[in-house]
């Protein structure tokens, strides 16, 4: 019975003309699901492989110091300095499209997550995953992580790439048709985002971070190209007020910007295509999406009917440039435009005859100039008129 001794490995006919193993078997650099998923392939869902010999990924020696570390680094692994670190290597992940003859369509919620729970059930850092550099993502990849149905204050931690906070360079295939909930929370791919066209929703929490953001790119922006439809609750949030200035341009398919989508960005100049020519799609702009932003002036697309509440706080008093409100907006929250400061020159023009009833009281702050459409082509000022 004991004939292989106990660390052997066996195949045996699996009867298609090849071999099963069926005792000490290697484990493989990945686990698959065993089911189709929403897209008709197969999902990613682990990495089982050592990051620093695996056919997967390109490894760069002692690449790591002091000056090209992510500093989260040391505070994540509780050291102070590079010295300190028993592997400096980088990794780039090369993500397989087919495993095992199984077409990979999507990458599963926690394949790169750097943290797990150990034998004790306690949480702890996977660190290899923590020195991930790059990640390139082939084609026929649609889905990365998933997007749910709970609200962004429900979330639990988890995400294809949570935590990768030395992850800078990220490839992305044109199949991708949605970035999920939390797939790149606290990774430096936030310092340079570019959205291929091809991607219809980007979920809660995806490039949140407390990093500096150095551009934020829609791909089809300028052309009419892209597949966007909605920016989902902190999409971009900034966990700091972010120190570059920033000129963002939604597409014109987006129909929806989350909540608190992009706080904090330092925006100084923003481009809602479509408004101009009435092709935009954008209906609702949520709660405190654009709180703490800097853009002087925004041109509101003739599609718009809801604005969040505080959806412009801290922003509203840098317009220097009167602000058109169409006739299709219909619900407008408390503080979505905060002008209470004397010097400010907010300044309104609604399209409707009269402020809408569904408008909040308080809704564009104490020292806000608005007028109402005339009913003949002009307008009148009714508040804090000159």
């Amino acid at each position: 019975n004991a004939w292989e001794g106990q660390k052997a490995t066996i195949y045996i006919l699996d009867g298609i003309g090849g071999y099963k193993c069926v005792k000490n078997c290697p484990v493989p650099d990945w686990d698959v699901s065993e089911t189709l998923n929403s897209t008709g392939g197969y999902t990613l869902l682990k990495f089982n492989g050592n990051l620093n010999n695996s056919d997967y990924v390109t490894v760069e020696k002692k690449y790591y110091n002091d000056a090209n570390i992510n500093p989260y680094y040391f505070t994540l692994m509780g050291i102070s300095g590079t010295d300190e670190m028993n592997n400096k290597n980088a990794y780039t992940v090369n993500i397989p499209n087919e495993v095992d003859g199984k077409q990979i369509t999507e990458l599963g919620e926690n394949l790169f997550y750097a943290r797990e729970y150990d034998n004790r059930d306690r949480l702890v850092i996977i660190e290899p995953y923590l020195r991930i550099k790059s990640v390139i993502i082939p084609e026929g990849i649609q889905k990365i992580s998933k997007i749910s149905d709970k609200t962004w204050e429900d979330l639990n931690p988890s995400g294809t790439f949570f935590l990768t906070v030395n992850l800078t360079s990220i490839i992305f295939p044109s199949t991708l048709i949605e970035i999920g909930d939390q797939a790149f929370v606290a990774s430096n791919i936030n310092s340079n985002i570019t959205i291929p066209k091809s991607v219809v929703e980007i979920g809660k929490y995806v490039f949140s971070s407390p990093f500096t953001k150095n551009s934020i790119i829609f791909e089809g922006a300028e052309d009419g190209t892209s597949s966007l439809k909605i920016i989902g609750d902190l999409a971009f949030f900034s966990e700091n007020n972010n120190p570059v200035s920033l000129s963002v341009t939604i597409p014109s398919s987006v129909e929806k910007i989350g909540e608190k989508a992009f706080f904090n960005n330092n925006i100084t100049n923003l481009i809602i295509k479509g408004a101009e020519d009435g092709t935009s799609r954008l209906k609702f702009i949520n709660h405190l999406a654009f709180y703490g932003n800097s853009f002087s002036t925004i041109a509101f697309p003739n599609s718009l009917e809801k604005l969040g509440s505080e959806s412009f706080y801290r922003t509203a008093e840098q317009f220097n440039t009167p602000i058109y409100l169409p006739l299709s907006l219909n619900i407008v929250w408390d503080n979505a435009f905060v002008c209470d400061y004397r010097e400010t020159t907010c300044t309104f023009y609604l399209e409707h005859t009269e402020v809408p009833t569904t408008f909040n009281s308080n809704w564009a702050g104490s020292y806000a100039r608005k007028y109402v459409s005339d009913g003949v082509g002009g307008y009148t000022c009714i508040e804090n008129c000159p």
